[in-house]
């Protein structure tokens, strides 16, 4: 039995170490986890994201996310547009880049813009003063003035000291995730000025296939490991 136990206790182990090794992130020169802060904009990637490195993976062109802000009697105080993309990063991962643009409005601004999903995944923020691609406006944009993340880790918000008033833009704004290999239209992003608008639909890291088959696989075969051990120990 002790014998049986030892197998029992190093195959648990191993399947610890397996699911830790898969769980840990890449290592980043800067970054936001759960419920962190920065009191910048983030890491200047200018010279880092655009069309000249690698076309985008996905895209919104211009005018394709306008995003309406009302109050709560449902009069529209505002609009804007929002273009989204996801780029591959020649640091390796991907850039999930984001510019909003305030349209019109007796009294809209943006104070916040709010993205997401990126529960479980190490972000990197930033921003870049170039258009990357013809679907992004030109330079005169504004850089956040801070940016933090959810408790959950679920949100990147850009905040912005004072508000983006109607007619103005921010610059590209960056979620860079390493570890990414892979994203899909699961995520969103919303503005808040004195309130929220409803969000709309954004990219979002998903999961590579071949990495969770891999685990998957790992953890099966080392089941199947300790399983025969046990057997043959007990016979």
């Amino acid at each position: 039995m002790k014998e049986i136990r030892k197998l029992y206790n190093r195959g648990l182990w191993v399947l610890v170490v397996a699911v830790i090794a898969f769980s840990i992130p890449s290592a980043h020169a800067t970054l936001i986890g759960p419920g962190g802060s920065t009191a910048t904009a983030g890491t200047d990637w200018t010279t880092d994201i655009g069309a000249q490195y690698a076309p985008d993976v996905l895209y919104t062109a211009a005018n394709g996310n306008p995003i309406v802000v009302k109050d709560a009697g449902g009069v529209t105080t505002g609009t804007g547009d929002l273009v989204v993309g996801v780029y591959r990063s020649i640091a390796g991962g991907l850039d999930f880049v984001y510019q909003y643009k305030v349209t019109d409005g007796p009294s809209s601004d943006l104070a916040t813009l709010a993205v997401s999903n990126f529960a479980s995944w190490t972000t990197d923020v930033g921003f870049s003063t170039g258009a990357p691609s013809a679907n992004y406006a030109a330079l005169a944009g504004t850089k956040a003035h801070d940016v933090n993340r959810s408790g959950s880790g679920v949100t990147v918000n850009f905040n912005f000291v004072p508000n983006i008033m109607s007619g103005g833009e921010t610059v590209v704004l960056v979620v860079r995730v390493a570890e990414a290999v892979t994203a899909g239209l699961v995520g969103s992003a919303g503005v808040i000025d004195n309130i929220s608008a409803p969000p709309v639909r954004a990219y979002a890291p998903t999961p590579e296939p071949a990495a969770v088959g891999l685990l998957l696989g790992s953890l099966f075969g080392m089941g199947l490991f300790v399983a025969r051990r046990f057997r043959i120990v007990q016979n």
